[in-house]
C-alpha cells in the first residue's frame, strides 16, 4: 500500500485558496446555505478591502472589516432581506479577534452573510509580515530578521508554507531527578544554550501511543534541569492516591521517560526550513529552503491567538450568521509555551492549573475524589471559536495556516451548518464541535444539538499537536458527520464522547451524559494513525444514548491504510449504545473493531471488515454486555477488487459532488489499486483508490490504456485487458497526472 507521509509542509496558501475560490464558484448565488437562500445579487450590501477607509462602505469607498462589521451591526436588527457584507480580494490584517455578539445577527427570517466579492480572494489573517532580512551567518546560509519587542508566536510560514521550528534529539543524556523536579544532565552544555529556559521538551508516545506531552525547562543551573509547573507535575507519576493521570488509567510519563526530542532551541537550527525566534533579541532566525530568497519571501509570523469569536449565550444566541468563500489564516496559540505547557491527555485535551492530575476530569468517581463537574479536563481553543451560536453557515471556506484547532463550536450551539470547507495545515483539531466540562447541563438551551458537518476535506491537521483528530465531537446531541473526506492524520479520524475512561467502564450506570441521535456516516477516512497509534478511524467513548434507536449510528463509512497499529471502528471505555452497520475497511494495521472496556449495548451488523473480530473479547475487562454481531463479510486486507466491497459503498463514501471541486485543483492523488502485482488470465476490473478523480479521468497499466468507470473523487474501476502485469498505473485528470510503481510499503 502506497501512502502519504503526514507532511508538516503544506502547499502555499494561495493554492490553497484556488481550491476555495472553486467551492464558492460551485456554490454559486443562489446557493442555498443553511436552509436560506444566499442573498441575490441586488441585495443590500455593504463593502470591505484590506485598504478600506471611512465608513461608508460602499462599492465606490469600501472601508476596512471591522468597520464593515460595525456598520452591519446597526443594519441588522429590521432586516426584510439578506443582508451581504461583500469582502473584496488580498489580506485583512487584523489587529484583534473579530466579535460577533446576539447584536450582529440576522433579523426576521434573514441572515448576515460575510461572503467573498465574486472571483476574488479574501484572506482573514492574524499575521504580521517580517521583513529586513540580512544574512547572519554566510557559512550555514543563516538569515535573521528584527522583530517588535512583544511578538510571540509559535509558528512560521515562509511563502505560504510552515516552517519547522529548530528541533532535535537532546545531545547529552538525561536522567530523571530524585525529587522528580526534572533532570540531571550528563554535562553542562545545555547550560549555555541560548535562552535555557525556552527549551521545550516534547514526549512523542511516551505515557500512551497516542499521547505527545510538551513541557517547557523553568531554569539549567550547571547539569540540573527544572521543569515549569504545573505541567511537570501534571505529567508524571504521582504516588500513593492516584496513578498519575484521572480516572486511573491515563499513563503518567514513566520514570525513567525522556524526552524524544527537544524544540525551539537555537543550536538545533541545523537544517533548511527550520526557523528560531529569540524573544530576548527580539529576532528570528531562518536557514532558507533551496531556491529561496529571503530578499523577496513573504514570511508570516502568527501573532493573534483568535481570529474569530461568536460569543452568544443560551438566552442570547449569535445567530443567522454565514461566511463563505473566505480563507482564515495566521494564528498562534501560546498556553503550550507557558507554564501549563501540553500535558496531554487525548484528543487535543490537556491538564492545566496546579494539582489538575487529581482534580480535572475525576467529580467523585476515585479515591480522592475529584472536581466536579465531571470530566473537565481543558479543550485546545479554535482559531475560530464559538458558542451558543444558532444557524451559523460556514461554507466554501477555507481554514489553514493556524497554531490550535481549527473551528470549535460550542455549548449551547444549534443548527449550525459546516460545509463544503476545507481544513488544512493546522497545529491541532481539525473542527470541534460541543464542549466537554459539562455532561448534564441543567438548561435544555446549553446542550449542543442538532449540527451538521458535511462534504468537508479536513487533512493535514493535527501538524503540532499529533494527538489532534479530523473532527472531534464532544457532548451533543444530534449531530450529523457525513460525506467528509479525512487523510493524512497524525491520529484519529473521528472521535466522539468524552468522560473518564476507566471511570466510565466501572460505573456505568451513574456516569450519564446528554449524548444520543449522533450520526457519522458515509465519510472516507485514510492514511491516519501517521504519527501516534492506539486509537481508531472513528473512535467513542462513554455513554452514546440511551438505546441503540437514539444512540450513536456509525454507517456507510470507508476507512482504509492505518498507519500505526490501533483499530478501525473503536468503542472504548463506557461505550454504550452504539450501531456500527455497513461500513467498510482494509489495509488496516492492527484490528477492524475493539475496544477497551465498553460497557456493551453494541451492535456490528452488514459491515465488510478485514482482519477476523470478535466484538465480545475487548483488549481490557470487565466483558461487555449485549454484543450483536451479524451479517458482516470478512475480506482481505488489502485493496478489495470490486465486487468484495459493494460498489455502493466507495462511490458513496466521502464528498458528494457538488462539492468534489475541493479535491481537484492539483493532479490526482492515487493510493493503491487492486490485484497489484499480478498478472491478469482475463478482463479484469480493478479498484483505484486515491483522490481528486473527475468524471473524465483516463487510467493506464504501464503503457496500456484501461476502460474506466469513475465512482467518485476517491474511487473508480479501470478493465485492465487479459495479459497484463499490474505492475505500473498512470492516473490523469485535466489536472495531470500522477504515476504509482510496484513497490510499496508493506503494512
Amino acid at each position: 500500500m502506497h501512502s502519504r507521509r503526514f507532511d508538516r509542509t503544506q502547499r502555499p496558501l494561495r493554492s490553497r485558496w484556488l481550491i476555495g475560490a472553486a467551492s464558492v464558484a460551485l456554490l454559486g448565488s443562489a446557493a442555498v446555505i443553511g436552509g436560506t437562500p444566499a442573498a441575490a445579487t441586488g441585495a443590500p450590501s455593504i463593502y470591505a478591502a484590506p485598504n478600506g477607509t471611512g465608513n461608508a462602505c460602499s462599492a465606490a469607498q469600501p472601508c476596512a472589516l471591522p468597520m464593515a462589521q460595525q456598520l452591519a451591526r446597526t443594519r441588522d436588527s429590521a432586516l426584510s432581506e439578506d443582508l451581504v457584507v461583500q469582502l473584496a480580494g488580498g489580506t485583512y490584517r487584523l489587529s484583534a479577534p473579530l466579535n460577533f455578539t446576539s447584536a450582529d445577527s440576522g433579523s426576521n427570517g434573514h441572515r448576515v452573510v460575510y461572503r467573498a466579492a465574486p472571483g476574488a480572494n479574501p484572506i482573514v489573517s492574524g499575521g504580521q509580515q517580517i521583513t529586513g532580512w540580512t544574512l547572519s551567518d554566510a557559512s550555514k546560509n543563516l538569515w535573521s530578521a528584527p522583530v517588535p519587542a512583544n511578538l510571540d508566536t509559535r509558528q512560521l510560514y515562509v511563502d505560504g508554507v510552515r516552517a519547522e521550528v529548530a528541533q532535535g534529539p537532546s545531545p547529552v543524556p538525561l536522567t530523571r531527578t530524585a525529587n522528580d523536579t526534572g533532570y540531571t544532565a550528563a554535562n553542562a552544555d545545555l547550560a549555555s544554550w541560548r535562552n535555557p529556559s525556552g527549551l521545550e521538551f516534547v514526549f512523542a508516545g511516551t505515557a500512551g501511543a497516542w499521547e505527545e506531552t510538551r513541557c517547557r525547562v523553568a531554569s539549567i543551573n550547571g547539569t540540573t534541569i527544572t521543569m515549569r509547573q504545573p505541567c511537570w507535575d501534571n505529567s508524571i507519576y504521582h504516588s500513593p492516591g492516584l496513578s498519575g493521570h484521572p480516572s486511573g488509567t491515563f499513563w503518567p510519563l514513566p520514570a525513567g521517560a525522556v524526552p524524544t526530542r527537544i524544540e525551539d532551541a537555537f543550536e538545533l537550527l541545523t537544517k533548511p526550513g527550520q526557523w528560531y525566534l529569540d524573544t530576548g533579541a527580539h529576532r528570528v532566525y531562518y536557514e532558507p529552503t533551496a531556491g529561496q530568497n529571503m530578499a523577496s519571501a513573504d514570511v508570516e509570523a502568527p501573532v493573534l491567538q483568535s481570529l474569530v469569536n461568536g460569543a452568544g449565550t443560551p438566552k442570547a444566541p449569535v445567530h443567522d450568521l454565514t461566511f463563505t468563500g473566505i480563507t482564515f489564516a495566521y494564528q498562534t496559540w501560546l498556553r503550550p509555551s507557558g507554564d501549563d505547557g501540553y500535558s496531554d491527555m487525548q484528543s487535543g485535551h490537556t491538564l492545566t492549573g496546579a494539582n489538575a492530575y487529581a482534580q480535572q476530569g475525576v467529580c467523585d468517581y476515585t479515591d480522592p475524589p475529584g472536581t466536579c463537574p465531571y470530566a473537565s479536563w481543558t479543550q485546545n481553543p479554535g482559531a475560530l471559536s464559538w458558542s451558543a451560536a444558532r444557524n451559523v453557515t460556514f461554507t466554501g471556506d477555507t481554514f489553514t495556516h493556524l497554531g490550535s484547532a481549527g473551528l470549535f463550536i460550542g455549548a449551547g450551539s444549534a443548527n449550525d451548518l459546516v460545509s463544503g470547507n476545507d481544513f488544512t495545515d493546522i497545529s491541532g483539531t481539525g473542527i470541534e464541535l460541543g464542549n466537554v466540562n459539562d455532561s448534564q447541563p441543567t438548561d435544555n438551551d446549553e446542550i449542543t444539538r442538532n449540527n451538521t458537518i458535511s462534504d468537508n476535506w479536513i487533512h493535514g491537521v493535527g501538524v503540532e499537536y499529533h494527538d489532534g483528530d479530523g473532527i472531534y465531537v464532544g457532548y451533543t446531541r444530534g449531530s450529523t458527520v457525513t460525506h467528509n473526506q479525512l487523510n493524512d492524520l497524525p491520529w484519529d479520524g473521528i472521535d466522539i464522547g468524552f468522560g473518564g475512561w476507566t471511570t466510565n467502564a466501572f460505573y456505568p450506570r451513574e456516569v450519564t451524559n446528554v449524548n444520543q441521535d449522533n450520526v457519522i456516516s458515509d465519510n472516507l477516512i485514510y492514511d491516519y494513525h501517521q504519527v501516534l497509534a492506539d486509537g481508531g478511524g472513528i473512535y467513542s467513548n462513554g455513554r452514546e444514548g440511551t438505546s441503540w434507536a437514539h444512540g450513536l449510528t456509525e454507517t456507510g463509512n470507508v476507512i482504509y491504510n492505518q498507519v500505526n497499529s490501533g483499530f478501525v471502528y473503536y468503542p472504548d471505555q463506557g461505550s454504550a449504545w452504539v450501531t456500527i452497520t455497513g461500513n467498510a475497511d482494509w489495509s488496516v494495521n492492527g484490528s477492524s473493531f475493539g475496544g477497551c472496556a465498553p460497557v456493551g449495548d453494541l451492535k456490528f451488523d452488514g459491515n465488510y471488515y478485514s482482519t477476523a473480530f470478535d466484538p465480545t473479547v475487548n483488549i481490557c475487562p470487565p466483558t461487555p454486555i449485549n454484543v450483536q454481531a451479524t451479517g458482516n463479510h470478512q475480506i482481505a486486507n488489502t485493496t478489495p477488487a470490486p465486487g468484495d466491497v459493494p460498489d455502493a459503498l466507495p462511490a458513496s463514501a466521502g464528498l458528494q459532488a457538488p462539492f468534489r471541486g475541493l479535491l481537484t485543483g492539483a493532479a490526482p492523488h492515487v493510493t493503491a489499486f487492486s490485484g497489484q502485482g499480478t498478472t491478469t488470465s482475463a478482463a479484469t476490473r480493478v479498484l483505484v483508490s486515491g483522490s481528486g478523480f473527475t468524471p473524465h479521468t483516463t487510467v493506464a497499466f504501464g503503457k496500456t490504456s484501461a476502460v474506466v468507470e469513475v465512482l467518485s473523487a476517491n474511487f473508480l474501476v479501470a478493465t485492465a485487458p487479459a495479459g497484463l502485469l499490474l505492475d505500473q498505473i498512470t492516473v490523469t485528470t485535466s489536472a495531470g497526472s500522477t504515476t504509482i510503481p510496484q513497490t510499496y510499503p508493506s503494512l
